[in-house]
């Protein structure tokens, strides 16, 4: 028997029915299952076969068989309700907004405001977790989408489940009071903080940031001092203010221009860099991913964000390789 279903419209719920009576191979039963009467359960399945050009069940007074063109149809049945699950569900994920951990509140980082004006009317959930560590946890619980961090200098091996792109090699700055013997220098180089260190608050758990700045120490032969943890930009300036030798490395996209009686100087010959990354899980198939990776490589490639040039700049060791053949479109990236 040859099967035509050129121009012909399949009715989902009588494909439905067709795959529950095949799956009991009893009418009352696939009815219970589908919560509808028995006879509606066979006005469906009635109607289907005369769709198809065949009877798909044998029936009997006690048995109830498929035919040879129900069996054929079965895999094919089952693999249509699957497909059409998927959109449906994919429809549904992509009226759901993207779940973004920031690192940082969104407001203190120009680089991710740039990116969101990038995004245009891209949907968006935000949250901040303050560490890419605690960022990994959710994003396996599938509680955020994507997250923002230094991939290496974790307490643990890379999650097999995670992919990630590097984004931005953010040039570090030196935050210090204007009454530091050094506030006045228009730049710095690494090795002038070796007299008074550099001081940072406790990092509460972000160790990939904490592996940074040791290597950073490490490499120029600056001490490293850590104080009390601090959750705000304000509450850092108000230690600066509190211990006028205390000097800061921040990122060059935080937004100081408010922050009063303070020198924020670049670090040069060389410049550290710090390595942000996007992340998100392989197994993700929210539509709108692939939007934001799409969008962030056009960014990092207009804005620069990548430029890397080991006479000009420092990274610790980790991070060169990805660094030296960094490319804004990543491998991993789906769609």
């Amino acid at each position: 028997m040859s099967l035509q279903l050129v121009g012909v419209d399949l009715d989902l719920r009588q494909l439905q029915a067709f795959v529950t009576t095949s799956e009991e191979l009893h009418f009352g039963r696939a009815a219970s299952r589908l919560f509808l009467t028995q006879q509606a359960l066979s006005h469906r399945i009635r109607r289907l076969e005369a769709t198809l050009g065949g009877p798909l069940f044998v029936r009997g007074h006690h048995v109830v068989e498929l035919t040879d063109l129900g069996r054929r149809l079965l895999p094919l049945s089952r693999q249509a309700l699957a497909v059409a699950d998927e959109i449906v569900a994919t429809a549904q994920l992509g009226r759901q907004p993207l779940r973004l951990d920031t690192f940082r509140p969104i407001a203190a980082s120009a680089l991710l405001r740039q990116l969101i004006t990038d995004l245009g009317d891209l949907p968006l959930e935000l949250s901040t977790r303050h560490s890419l560590g605690t960022a990994l946890s959710a994003l396996q619980r599938a509680e955020i989408d994507v997250a923002f961090g230094r991939v290496h200098g974790l307490p643990h091996p890379w999650p097999e489940d995670l992919a990630h792109r590097l984004l931005r090699l953010e040039p570090l700055y030196a935050l210090m009071s204007d009454r530091h013997p050094l506030a006045a220098r228009p730049t710095l180089r690494p090795a002038d903080l070796r007299p008074q260190g550099i001081w940072t608050p406790a990092l509460a758990g972000a160790t990939e940031l904490d592996g940074y700045l040791r290597a950073l120490g490490d490499h120029f032969r600056i001490p490293l001092t850590i104080g009390p943890a601090v959750a705000t930009l304000d509450q850092v300036v108000a230690q600066i203010h509190a211990h006028p030798g205390r000097v800061w490395l921040i990122d060059a996209d935080v937004q100081t221009a408010h922050v009063p009686a303070t020198a924020l100087i670049p670090l040069v010959d060389p410049t550290p860099l710090y390595p942000w990354s996007l992340v998100w899980r392989h197994d993700n198939r929210h539509p709108l991913l692939a939007r934001l990776l799409r969008t962030a490589a056009t960014t990092a490639r207009r804005e620069g964000w990548l430029r890397y040039e080991p006479a000009r700049h420092w990274l610790p060791a980790e991070d060169r390789a990805a660094a030296s053949g960094a490319s804004p479109i990543g491998r991993d990236a789906p769609g």
